[in-house]
């Protein structure tokens, strides 16, 4: 990692000092001090509520020494965060974090684990009771000091306690801190001065001994204890000893009042600033200069480091002295000379700024803005600016230009922000944002949106929507890659295979992302017609000549090789590769290769049976989950599930699972939470607990065997899981049939991993069905596959019939030393049963105990539930509205009521809640899971 040098802003380290008007506040002082025996406190609250005076007048008391770090934008840089967070514990602890910062000196990257470990270390060091506060937290953005931080909060040291003063709720773990009973909340209802205090506030800080209670009840009515509201009155009724005549908060003539008391004695040339300068966000001097000063535009960065123009100098010095008088402005970096103005002051100058100036005046302040923002690469208030300022061509203009660098950098949600600033009419007519919606709906799994836009696409640009041919030609070869990706999962491998090379002739060099997606999908589908060495030479040829010296094309590739190696079950080469891509993903800060390498090792080291080392790296996909494709993300919690499951951790493995569930659920993605409800009931079927023996869904959410097998988690082999549930010959027959249609497919792919897994299970099931020859041919099969790779968990996992016929298997000769191996794995399972029935209740059905299964309960329906009607009752279940339904469905809201109407006359229930409770008693829903 390259060494950077921090220059830190001291006065960030101080505790701020107190305002000249404070009045003593006992009850925050109380409720601060009855927090310190927690790990965490959170003050939450917008701007002007006291957060950090109330915080400061509690410190000032205290006994405890105190860290504090005034945080700003620039401070959700990861290192510079570190910084800052080591040099206020050193000025209470001055050896404080010499271990983290010797991390950043060696040659390998630390991982956020390494520094973690070692804060937390240094923090137990620290002598005595002790205090952190971290202040505008809100500001902080960047995921990994929100990871950093959560660690580092879950093994706080109990003699310290941490202080978070933000605007918002940060994006941290806040429910389970409150479930442990770790995290104590202050926020508006107990910031916001009460009547008696506004009281105290007019005759202590105002002297107005005068005012009467009812004025004082009418300034807490108005404005619900909002101090800086309080404080930007008191001029006016220090002056009237009273209200203005018609006064209302909400009413514009006290806001004209207040805008003309502060206005009416500044210089007109500050006047005019002030106005002009009220539409920005945030202020600096050559931003400003360029707001009003068209004719002298200024070339300097967001960083001001270009020599100031004569005006930019007069911008700089109206802003320093602003800041002097206290005049409604908020130094956001005093290094940058960054500024920000009191939201309720920059409301008054812009309701005044109306008044003075026409729409057109007003929409050419922005425009100049959003110029300047956007040659300073400020893209996003800048695209703010310019449609405000009605240039819509222009901010289109901008979004089309940073597709690509977006995408290659995988910023789709940024990406996702930016398009949705846009008019949605604007959108749906230009090919290029019609490409890069379809691009963020393929990254959220959505194959059937994909298609859509796709279609869309095509006809927008068969209409001419393109003047530029070779642009048209560009556009197309990324639909042609998109089309390949589709095919390729929807199991045309033929078909695949012509996209690719279509958008590869096509698609220009610079188009990296699009470029080694298609080279990508050209070799897996090449693997999948059975030419393994052509694939694996098309990819290396790409690596050795147009990835070349780039490590973000060469990680594409080897991701490729990787998949490539997977499905073809050498899984001793694609550990080998799988180290490859996380050292060149970590080099190049791709996350998602640096996530595929490790969850690639964590599936070896599960089959292996090396537990603790596939949930390490499993924890290591985890912790990149919000910068994945939702399926990936997922299977890290699946994965984790499994390892934890193995060593008989129930706890963990419940909460991993239920962590998998409220995922599913946050991405709206039915596919996902089918998957989840699958995996809980194939899990209850390795511990022997009594489950059902058919899942409603099956009809509506069923995968195709001809398509690929990527993930942990196949449905349609968990039904035949289930159908060695209560062995009828029906069942069997019927989990035969899936087998078998699975196996040809897996077979016509060359998917080796996956016929692997498909031949034991159909072992089990001849076995079952009293066929021991079959049974054994089948099992001998499948062990040929897994021997090479070392196998041990695809048998492990299937339970004591596996091993039954293992052993049988081994009597005959058949890879003893092999089987061997698997059956000392089988040994650790009393251990592991021993601890999950000691963990759990005597039973954990994901049935009720009567066994009731859709099949015998719709013998007690009125009328047996459609398909449709028990589609309807799963995301009933999943507490979706009417309308989210009808968008799932792609139906009208008028037939999910029609659909709901019918369930509730045959389930004899009157409402949501009645039906999902009386469904769960018929065993149609599957509720009472395994680790729920």
């Amino acid at each position: 990692m390259p060494k950077k040098e921090y220059m830190l802003l001291r006065t960030k380290l101080l505790l701020p000092p107190l305002p000249p008007d404070l009045i003593a506040r006992p009850q925050i002082v109380d409720t601060l001090n009855h927090a310190l025996n927690r790990t965490l406190t959170l003050v939450s609250a917008p701007a002007g509520f006291g957060k950090t005076t109330g915080v400061c007048q509690w410190l000032q008391n205290s006994s405890r020494p105190a860290a504090w770090v005034s945080l700003d934008r620039d401070d959700s840089d990861f290192e510079r965060f570190l910084h800052y967070l080591v040099a206020a514990l050193q000025t209470i602890f001055p050896s404080f974090g010499a271990g983290a910062f010797r991390l950043f000196q060696e040659d390998q990257a630390p991982t956020l684990d390494e520094i973690a470990t070692i804060l937390c270390n240094d923090l137990l060091e620290i002598p005595g009771e002790f205090i952190l506060v971290l202040d505008d937290y809100h500001l902080i953005q960047e995921q990994a000091v929100h990871h950093l931080l959560e660690k580092m909060i879950d093994y706080f040291p109990a003699h310290g306690h941490l202080v978070l003063i933000s605007r918002a709720d940060p994006l941290l773990p806040l429910t389970r801190w409150r479930g442990r009973g770790q995290l104590i909340e202050l926020r508006a209802a107990e910031l916001r001065f009460t009547t008696n205090e506004i009281a105290v506030y007019l005759r202590q800080a105002c002297g107005l001994s005068a005012v009467t209670s009812k004025v004082v009840s009418e300034l807490a009515h108005q404005t619900e204890g909002w101090i800086t509201g309080l404080r930007l009155l008191a001029p006016t009724l220090s002056k009237n000893n009273a209200l203005p005549a018609g006064y209302t908060w909400s009413n514009p003539h006290i806001w004209s009042y207040l805008v003309e008391e502060v206005l009416a004695f500044q210089p007109p040339a500050v006047q005019t600033f002030l106005l002009q300068t009220s539409i920005l966000e945030w202020l600096c001097p050559s931003l400003c200069d360029a707001v009003l000063h068209d004719t002298a535009h200024s070339t300097a960065s967001v960083n001001e480091q270009a020599e100031p123009s004569p005006v930019e100098s007069q911008s700089r010095d109206i802003l320093e002295a602003l800041r002097r008088a206290n005049l409604f402005v908020v130094v956001i970096d005093e290094a940058k000379n960054h500024y920000r103005y009191h939201p309720l002051f920059q409301g008054l100058l812009q309701q005044q700024l109306r008044a003075s100036l026409t729409e057109d005046e007003i929409a050419d302040l922005h425009r100049r803005a959003g110029e300047w923002l956007a040659s300073a690469d400020e893209i996003e208030p800048a695209l703010s600016h310019l449609l405000t300022a009605g240039q819509v061509d222009r901010a289109v203009a901008l979004v089309e230009e940073s597709i690509q660098s977006l995408l290659a950098a995988e910023a789709y949600a940024k990406l996702d922000r930016w398009i949705d600033l846009l008019p949605e009419e604007r959108v749906r007519r230009r090919p290029a944002l019609l490409l890069a919606r379809t691009w963020q709906q393929r990254y959220r799994f959505r194959p059937g949106a994909v298609i859509m836009q796709l279609k869309q696409m095509a006809a927008l640009l068969d209409e001419g929507g393109v003047a530029d041919p070779l642009i048209e030609r560009t556009h197309r070869a990324q639909i042609d890659t998109l089309h390949s990706e589709y095919y390729y999962w929807l199991g045309d491998f033929d078909q695949s295979a012509v996209f690719a090379e279509q958008a590869l002739t096509a698609l220009p060099v610079n188009m990296i992302e699009c470029r080694a997606l298609a080279v990508s999908y050209l070799a897996l589908s090449r693997q999948a017609n059975g030419h393994l060495s052509d694939a694996l030479q098309q990819l290396n040829s790409f690596m050795a000549n147009e990835a070349a010296g780039n490590p973000f094309l060469e990680t594409r590739a080897l991701m490729a090789i990787q998949l490539v190696y997977y499905l073809s079950g050498h899984l001793g080469l694609l550990d080998q590769v799988s180290e490859r891509v996380i050292k060149v993903a970590t080099g190049c800060s791709l996350a998602s290769g640096v996530a595929w390498g490790h969850y690639f090792q964590g599936i070896i080291a599960y089959e292996k049976n090396a537990l603790e080392a596939a949930e390490c790296h499993f924890l290591k996909v985890n912790q990149l989950r919000q910068t994945l494709p939702i399926l990936l993300a997922l299977d890290s919690y699946l994965g984790l599930t499994l390892v934890y499951q193995a060593q008989g951790r129930i706890d963990k493995a419940r909460q991993a699972l239920n962590e998998a569930a409220e995922y599913a659920l946050e991405q709206r993605n039915l596919e996902l939470q089918f998957n989840v409800e699958t995996f809980r009931a194939r899990l209850a079927w390795q511990q022997g607990a009594q489950i059902a023996t058919d899942l409603p869904g099956w009809g509506f959410r069923s995968n195709s065997p001809d398509r690929p097998v990527l993930f942990l988690e196949v449905p349609a082999l968990t039904q035949t899981r289930l159908c060695l549930v209560q062995p009828t010959p029906a069942r069997l027959e019927k989990g035969m049939h899936i087998t078998q249609h699975w196996l040809q497919a897996a077979e016509a792919a060359h998917n080796t991993r996956l016929m692997t897994v498909i031949l034991a299970l159909q072992a089990l099931i001849y076995e079952a069905q009293g066929q021991r020859v079959q049974a054994l041919t089948a099992l001998e099969r499948s062990l040929s596959f897994a021997q090479p790779n070392g196998l041990l968990r695809t048998y492990v996992d299937l339970g004591p019939v596996m091993a039954h016929l293992l052993r049988e298997l081994a009597r005959r000769g058949v890879a003893s030393g092999y089987i061997g191996q698997i059956l000392a794995a089988f040994d650790l399972r009393p251990l592991v049963e021993t601890n999950l029935a000691m963990a759990q209740p005597a039973a954990t059905p994901i049935a009720p105990a009567t066994g009731a299964n859709p099949a015998s309960a719709a013998a007690e329906l009125i009328e047996p539930l459609s398909d449709r009607e028990l589609e309807v009752l799963w995301l009933l279940f999943d507490r979706f509205s009417n309308k989210e339904i009808a968008q799932h469905l792609v139906i009208s809201p008028l037939t999910v009521k029609k659909h709901t109407s019918n369930i509730y006359q045959k389930l004899r229930v009157n409402n949501r809640r009645g039906a999902v409770t009386k469904a769960q008693e018929l065993g149609l829903l599957v509720t009472d899971r395994v680790l729920n």
